[in-house]
């Protein structure tokens, strides 16, 4: 079945006790049997004794087919659940068409305010250490959170905005630091390592061997936009590494 016969919803349920968030649930679904999976995430709720709270909870339609598209409003317990376009999960802002540009612009702008105090400490003369200490602490690692699961999608554009952030920071603290490229290649050299490690890891059966034992097999991709997600993209770095 391609994803032209199919509607696919993306749909974030927070289940909340109070203020306390207790699990997230993700589902992926065509829109027949949405109504019924719903209906067991609700039970499972009241089974477990947590309530499901629908004003907080929001649904992102994913949908690629050409023509009209109409889905049915998704309805728990009465309450029409709101559906949006993009949604903030785990620090990474997910767009309903899979792309990455808003989340890399919120990324950058938050680099660029931090550049800001960098620039100021140089100009109180703070020495080289500190500065690259500063920039590692709080430039590179919002650069680099969640690096694998987004840098891969990202546009020439988005990336070369990224890049710029990088080559800013290196002028004011006067050091070379590595470029995302660099990292996101040695974190999903490590990451890809630890899963095929890992029998009980969800992605484990992702990461076959061939026949020679050298190479893992190429993940069957019909679209770029699989091609440039994670498992395809760790795949090519284990085969080129190892």
């Amino acid at each position: 079945m391609t994803i032209s016969h199919q509607i696919f919803t993306l749909s974030l349920h927070m289940l909340q006790t109070g203020h306390a968030c207790i699990s997230t649930k993700l589902l992926l679904r065509r829109q027949r049997n949405h109504a019924q999976e719903v209906d067991k995430l609700v039970e499972w709720c009241d089974q477990n004794s947590l309530d499901l709270n629908v004003g907080k909870t929001k649904e992102m339609i994913t949908d690629f087919r050409r023509g009209e598209k109409e889905t049915e409003p998704l309805v728990i317990g009465g309450e029409e659940v709101a559906q949006v376009q993009e949604y903030k999960y785990l620090g990474c802002i997910i767009s309903s068409d899979l792309s990455w540009s808003k989340h890399i612009a919120k990324v950058v702008s938050k680099c660029n305010s931090r550049l800001y105090f960098l620039r100021k400490l140089k100009q109180f003369k703070v020495c080289h250490e500190i500065l690259e200490m500063l920039y590692r602490a709080s430039i590179e690692s919002v650069l680099t959170f969640n690096l694998m699961v987004w840098y891969y999608g990202a546009t020439v554009e988005d990336k070369s905005h990224l890049a710029r952030v990088i080559r800013q920071a290196e002028k004011v603290v006067g050091v070379q630091f590595p470029s995302l490229d660099e990292l996101v290649h040695k974190r999903t050299a490590t990451k890809a390592r630890k899963v095929v490690e890992d029998e009980s890891h969800p992605l484990h059966d992702q990461f076959a061997l061939m026949p020679s034992r050298r190479r893992y097999r190429a993940a069957k991709c019909r679209t770029s936009r699989m091609r440039k997600s994670f498992i395809p993209s760790a795949i090519s770095v284990l085969n080129g590494t190892t």
